[in-house]
């Protein structure tokens, strides 16, 4: 599964980032058996299934074929919000209805047998189901205007809401799936079908087995269809769609595939493991994509425009990343979801890996993407491995995987050598292949590189990550290794990429922190040296050995990037000067052409100092400071087509009240292809930010008139509002009709990204509890006290415990409220460091 990262969340600013990482974060719980016995084996499973995209429920039968090693006294099965009506068991040729029984807290309807059973029976289960009307189980897709389609999504534990199963990961067996639906829709599935009858106004839609599969990568989806076929791919895929949809597929799109699948075969010296590979265009909410053996979901929103080198880079990345998953994942299958990151980050390994060897003028994307983990990645969050016990724990850790786990796995190969990794890998996937693994298993294929071993382990199984310390003492160089979020406990095994410059030549030179220290041997004492050559390690790194600094000019771009992004997070955490350290910003806008990355890092940079830094009394000046040391604009026609457009217009028109800016987005707006902007995003948070009353309302009524694809980056805009009363229009919006089917929960933080707002948001939620469960499940409810991610106070504190006060029976939510109180206390204390350090500004 890949997460949406281009038009569903927009990661524009660093705040909005770390909230919504945070909502993916896993929890730990507590209980005894949310696992089925492993005695019970799953040898294969039979559904018929009876649908019809213009209903609101469904019906079906399924036959689970099991065997016993030992002695039984209980058969199980998954099952969420389904209506069981009957369950038979067989064995023997011996019929038994037994006693229904009710769903635990882990979904797992355990049937008490009268006698113990052993060998093989059969368990025959009638029920009916209601399709969701988010993504998650079986789904019908309906837009006004258009033909409904039915649709699955069952990962991570959601087959259970289609259909009884064993829906765990280690239980993988053959799928044999019949499909009863009005006879003018067509049916689709994992496999292909091998007959087809006729009955009436229906017809019956048999499929081949599947191969062994875990249920999270069963897929179906039965209406009107259309296809393109690419036959000119290694295994002649096709793209489904919606009759009445259109998708433009880049016309590189055969050769990303093509480039993937051979890739990895050589990579891996193993052939593609499936003999299907066609893919399913249709939206699919926060996702981007699902890996679905033979039936690859891709949402449209992640199709590319011609012109944006970006959002191609990503999608190269996605299809790369979900036929990866066609070995990582589907073939070796991680055996539970504790160790998810088997899955996401070897196949975001390998998709990196792709798109840089065969597409490197569209591999933007696929650096400098760390920068925006770091500042999530804490020691109040769970590690990448965690213990998993249901979906509320498992919320997905998407940006951990693709982000830490590859940066693991980078270092890894710079340890080790490609060829050395590439063996690691061969042979974790032949040991593995049509089976399940733990990381137990891939590290156990590292057992000659031990050093490799400890990097990994330390990685996986701790949160936050290192601050590298250059020191220097008698002319010797050391370095000093400690946790940058303060946790003097932990410890990793760390590499540390330097390049030292003696006066005549750059040189490379790698070193393993094991220990608290390492000394640097054989280093000129007037040496430069740089700690994180083209940004290959995961940590963050501080200069205190004195010497004058390596020259900016020495380093590569990516380099210099990491300088900077480095130094932001040293100046928010206090291990510099915070008001020097916001001069630098300033000085880089005003030097800097305006169209750079620099430029636009630093416009973040000041964006994060108004959202977590500085108290609502004091934005006033800092805002009219900045006025007097940044540039003014007066065509922002010109800016607007820039890169940095969003960066220049979000800051001018949010944090400088530059009149100038909202009226150019007045005359922008007043435009009949306003939301074809390129910088729609930003326009439409400076237009919120200053509207009235009546203006703001025909925002609102420009989300409900806007067409879906343009929907999910006005719901990102309309929460930056400019009074209460908006705020209260905005959330009215998020718990209305008019968002069914889109991601609401992390979106109640938008108001809270202003300090000024964060009292009347915590009153909301103090009120509005039954409110807003009736639009999210009980899972969502939890991650509630994320949306004060940005709260960096005292008081602050107080208003979040206030504010769930009384939503302490959600299950998980007291530990995700204690993980923002300590995050706010955190940043509590750097914050008054900095606020220290602008005594001058501030006091002006």
């Amino acid at each position: 599964m890949h997460n949406n990262k281009r038009k569903h969340f927009l990661m524009s600013n660093l705040p909005r980032l770390v909230a919504f990482l945070a909502l993916c974060m896993a929890s730990l719980a507590s209980a005894a058996d949310y696992r089925i016995n492993p005695n019970q084996i799953l040898q294969k499973q039979d559904v018929y299934l009876q649908l019809d995209p213009r209903e609101e429920s469904y019906s079906g039968v399924t036959t689970l074929y099991l065997s016993f090693a030992q002695d039984a006294s209980e058969v199980a099965f998954h099952s969420k919000a389904l209506q069981i009506d009957s369950v038979t068991l067989v064995q023997n040729e011996q019929s038994t209805s037994l006693a229904l029984s009710q769903a635990d807290e882990f979904d797992v309807v355990r049937q008490t047998l009268v006698s113990p059973i052993s060998g093989s029976v059969k368990l025959i289960v009638h029920f009916k189901g209601l399709f969701s009307n988010t993504v998650e189980g079986l789904f019908v897709q309906r837009t006004e205007g258009k033909k409904p389609f039915i649709f699955s999504q069952f990962q991570k534990m959601l087959a259970r809401r289609a259909f009884p199963t064993v829906d765990d990961p280690s239980f993988k067996t053959h799928f044999t799936f019949t499909l009863d639906i009005p006879k003018q829709y067509q049916a689709l599935h994992n496999t292909v079908a091998v007959k087809e009858e006729i009955k009436g106004e229906h017809k019956v839609v048999h499929f081949k087995p599947t191969a062994k599969l875990n249920t999270d990568v069963l897929a179906l989806a039965v209406g009107e269809f259309k296809s393109t076929a690419f036959n000119e791919t290694q295994l002649k895929s096709k793209v489904f769609n919606p009759v009445d949809s259109d998708v433009s597929v880049p016309a590189y799109f055969s050769d990303v595939l093509n480039h993937a699948v051979s890739g990895i075969e050589g990579y891996l010296n193993s052939p593609f493991p499936f003999d299907k590979l066609d893919f399913f265009v249709a939206p699919i909410e926060t996702l981007a994509g699902m890996e679905n053996v033979g039936l690859v979901a891709l949402n449209p929103n992640q199709f590319p425009d011609d012109d944006d080198g970006q959002s191609q880079c990503e999608f190269t990345k996605l299809v790369a990343h979900e036929v990866a998953h066609m070995w990582f994942g589907n073939s070796v299958t991680m055996a539970w979801y504790d160790d998810f990151w088997l899955n996401e980050t070897f196949a975001e390994f390998m998709a990196v890996k792709i798109v840089r060897r065969h597409f490197p003028e569209l591999a933007s994307c696929t650096y400098g993407r760390k920068s925006r983990l770091y500042h999530f990645d804490t020691n109040s969050v769970a590690p990448m491995r965690a213990k998993m016990q249901k979906l509320g724990d498992n919320i997905p850790m998407d940006d951990f995987h693709y982000v830490k786990g590859v940066a693991v796995l980078n270092m890894v190969e710079q340890v080790i050598g490609e060829d050395a990794l590439s063996g690691v890998m061969q042979a974790y996937f032949a040991e593995n292949k049509y089976g399940n693994a733990n990381t137990n298993s891939f590290l156990s294929k590292l057992s000659t590189f031990p050093l490799a071993q400890q990097l990994v382990d330390s990685f996986t199984s701790q949160s936050s990550y290192p601050l590298i310390t250059l020191k220097k003492n008698n002319g010797e160089f050391s370095l000093e290794q400690s946790d940058f979020n303060g946790n003097s406990d932990k410890q990793w095994t760390v590499p540390v990429f330097m390049k030292i410059w003696n006066g005549h030549s750059m040189l490379s030179k790698q070193g393993i922190v094991s220990g608290k220290t390492l000394a640097i041997k054989n280093i000129p004492s007037d040496s430069r040296i740089w700690l994180n050559e083209d940004d290959k390690g995961y940590y963050r790194f501080f200069d205190a050995s004195g010497q004058d600094g390596l020259l900016l000019t020495k380093l590569n771009e990516r380099e210099r990037e990491v300088y900077f992004d480095n130094l932001d997070a040293l100046a928010e955490h206090g291990y510099i000067d915070f008001q020097m350290y916001l001069e630098q910003q300033i000085t880089t806008i005003n030097t800097m052409p305006k169209g750079s990355r620099a430029v636009a890092i630093a416009f973040s940079a000041l964006s994060d100092a108004f959202v977590s830094t500085i108290p609502a009394e004091k934005q006033a000046v800092f805002s009219a400071y900045l006025k007097t040391k940044l540039p003014r604009i007066e065509d922002w026609s010109e800016v607007a087509a820039l890169s940095t457009a969003q960066s220049w217009l979000s800051f001018y028109g949010l944090y400088l009240h530059d009149d100038r800016v909202y009226q150019y987005a007045l005359r922008q707006f007043a435009e009949s292809d306003f939301l074809h902007s390129d910088n729609l995003e930003a326009l439409v948070k400076v237009l919120a930010f200053n509207a009235n009353k009546a203006q703001y309302r025909a925002l609102l009524g420009l989300f409900e008139k806007a067409e879906a694809e343009y929907k999910d980056v006005l719901l990102d805009s309309l929460g930056y509002v400019s009074n209460t009363e908006h705020v209260s229009l905005f959330y009215d919006l998020l718990l209305s009709d008019a968002t069914v089917g889109f991601a609401i929960g992390y979106r109640f933080q938008y108001p809270a990204f202003q300090p000024r707002f964060r009292a009347h948001v915590a009153q909301f939620f103090a009120t509005n509890q039954a409110r807003v469960a009736t639009r999210l499940a009980q899972d969502e409810l939890q991650w509630m006290p994320y949306n004060f991610m940005t709260a960096c106070s005292e008081k602050e504190r107080d208003l979040v415990i206030e504010a769930f006060s009384q939503w302490q029976k959600i299950p998980g939510l007291a530990a995700k409220e204690q993980e923002i109180v300590e995050r706010i206390l955190a940043c509590s204390g750097n914050a008054q460091k900095a606020l220290n350090s602008m005594q001058t500004i501030l006091s002006r």
